[in-house]
């Protein structure tokens, strides 16, 4: 099964992909809406909504059932997702290198379960955490992206010490990480929303120099 998607293609030529997933018992809306915040000239965003519909909601979505003691769905979730991301990525025309895999909570950690086995341009987790079993990954394995996780040290949802302890095997899997607390709770603070923003502005830069050495050097070829 395909997952559904909402789209926000760029306002000029598009220079990069931002994929934003969105969390339990959330849907694309919900992430979407994050693209005028983000403000990143030439970049389209692609919002997909999570294969398993909420028990308690109407419109909401989840990647995998939270409240299954095996977290029944995730194998399938991973597998859907990552077939829906090759078919954006192609579709787009945006070469891997220009995206941003980036979500909150629980796509937060479907952003490290699927991301961390990818060569993207960069990953953002908001108000995330890393499932066990990525802990045991080879550390050849780990994308040599940029990671960045954000997290409130007042979060009730995911407490704080998850993300200690998702910054800690990260650490120790020898990805490329950056992390960041706040003053917040389980949500995206402005100032949250800033950091990631630049992060993302950032990397884009890079790939924008990359690109245009590379043009150089074949010039003079």
């Amino acid at each position: 099964m395909s997952l559904s998607a909402l789209e926000v293609p760029a306002a000029s030529p598009s220079r990069g992909l931002v994929v934003l997933l969105h969390g339990w018992g959330a849907n694309a809306q919900d992430v979407v809406d994050l693209s005028p915040a983000l403000d990143l000239s030439g970049i389209a965003f692609a919002c997909p909504n999570g294969p398993m519909a909420h028990p308690y909601t109407t419109e909401g979505r989840m990647w995998y059932d939270l409240e299954s003691p095996t977290w029944a769905g995730l194998e399938a979730g991973r597998m859907q997702l990552n077939d829906w991301l090759d078919d954006c990525i192609a579709s787009s025309g945006v070469p891997p290198e220009r995206v941003i895999l980036a979500g909150f909570s629980q796509g937060g950690a479907m952003t490290l379960e699927v991301g961390l086995g990818r060569s993207l341009a960069g990953l953002v987790v908001f108000s995330g955490y890393l499932h066990p079993h990525l802990k045991a990954i080879p550390p050849e394995a780990v994308t040599s992206a940029p990671v960045l996780v954000l997290h409130g040290q007042q979060d009730g949802v995911v407490p704080f010490e998850a993300a200690l302890d998702t910054q800690s095997a990260l650490i120790s899997l020898g990805a490329n990480l950056q992390f960041q607390s706040f003053e917040m709770g389980h949500e995206i603070s402005p100032r949250a929303l800033a950091v990631a923003r630049e992060f993302m502005q950032s990397i884009l830069r890079e790939a924008d120099l990359k690109q245009l050495r590379h043009e150089y050097a074949s010039g003079e070829s």
